[in-house]
Parts: structure tokens; C-alpha cells; sequence
């Protein structure tokens, strides 16, 4: 829409000089919006989260799962990164899929440690 706005400033000239000041404060009060809901966002997690603790009864089942679960998720990952994608590699491309992670370890890494793959 400012681009549109710029692009006929261009063609009217200062008529359009209001309307893109709008546009800017406007994007401004925006973002001054979209800051205060991101630092404030931590307190409200944290809250939600003392809230869940304080009404369980059994704790140690509950970080017993929570344990479960993160060894699941895991092993998951693990198995995908050196089972999985290596054997489609090697169907695709018939190259020793363990030479090409090797190259590209550090990524490689980096994705497994953020568990975005």
C-alpha cells in the first residue's frame, strides 16, 4: 500500500505527501503495539505455567512423562537424521549419504540441536 502511495506521489505530486505521513504513523503505532505484546509475553507464559504447577497433585509423573516425551522426540529426530534422510539420499543419488552429512555437519548440527528439521 505505501508503494501504491509512493508510486502516486510520483504522478501528483505533495497531494499524496498526507496520506503516506498517515501510513507512517500508522506502521509506527503498530509496531510500538507489536513491542509492548512481545516483552510482556514472558510474564503471561510464566504465569500460565505456575498456575499448571500448582494444580497438579503429582508432580513426579507429570516431569516423568515431560522426560518421556523428550526422549521420544529425541530418538525421533535422531533416527530421521541418521537413518531416514540418508537412505532417500542414497536412493536418489547412489553417493555414500554419510560423506555428503559429513560436509555439511555444521547445519547439519545446528538442526539438530534446534530440532527444526
Amino acid at each position: 500500500m505505501l508503494g501504491l502511495c509512493r508510486l502516486m506521489e510520483r504522478n501528483h505530486g505533495n497531494n499524496m505527501l498526507c496520506l503516506i505521513t498517515v501510513f507512517c504513523i500508522y506502521n509506527t503505532i503498530i509496531n510500538m503495539d507489536v513491542n509492548i505484546i512481545i516483552r510482556i509475553t514472558p510474564i503471561g507464559i510464566t504465569s500460565l505455567i505456575a498456575v499448571s504447577i500448582a494444580n497438579m497433585t503429582r508432580i513426579g509423573s507429570v516431569f516423568e512423562q515431560l522426560g518421556m516425551f523428550v526422549v521420544t522426540v529425541t530418538l525421533g529426530i535422531v533416527i530421521q537424521q541418521l537413518i531416514i534422510l540418508p537412505l532417500i539420499l542414497f536412493v536418489f543419488t547412489r553417493r555414500n549419504p554419510y560423506v555428503f552429512l559429513i560436509s555439511i555437519a555444521r547445519p547439519w548440527m545446528m538442526g539438530l540441536a534446534t530440532t527444526s528439521t
